[in-house]
């Protein structure tokens, strides 16, 4: 089966490529966002975290570009592919190949060349994150 890198527009601020096929078509990594100058693309490697704010939801990437779209944390949750992205906390989403480190105090550090960011971890996600890593 040919893949191909194609976009597929979910309601009216948010288009999504995942690597979740959608509509039993083929896997997708790009993210186009709506923005007031147009549509920008996005690969879904170069999502850092996304932030929650109420209703709104900032995707931050690895540029350090912000990016506020009309949609819940929940719902870009559901459309991101669960092997690159974990819910550690009820405002923050991030992009596990960014995580360099757990810290004991409840924090986590995702780090990138130009960007550092510390991140709370719920309580209850700490168990969750533990069993996606092999700790010698």
């Amino acid at each position: 089966m040919m893949q191909h890198n194609k976009i597929i527009p979910i309601k009216t601020h948010l288009t999504v490529a995942s690597t979740r096929t959608i509509n039993d078509h083929v896997p997708f990594d790009k993210l186009a966002i709506t923005t007031k100058k147009g549509q920008v693309i996005i690969s879904l490697s170069d999502i850092f975290y996304v932030q929650a704010a109420s209703n709104y939801a900032h995707i931050i990437d690895i540029a350090g570009s912000r990016f506020t779209l009309t949609k819940t944390l929940k719902s870009i949750e559901q459309i991101l592919p669960t092997m690159s992205f974990f819910r550690c906390h009820q405002s923050y989403l991030i992009n596990i190949n960014y995580l360099t480190e757990i810290n004991r105090d409840g924090t986590l550090l995702l780090q990138t060349d130009e960007l550092r960011k510390i991140i709370p971890i719920a309580r209850r996600k700490r168990s969750e994150m533990k069993q996606m890593f092999y700790f010698v």
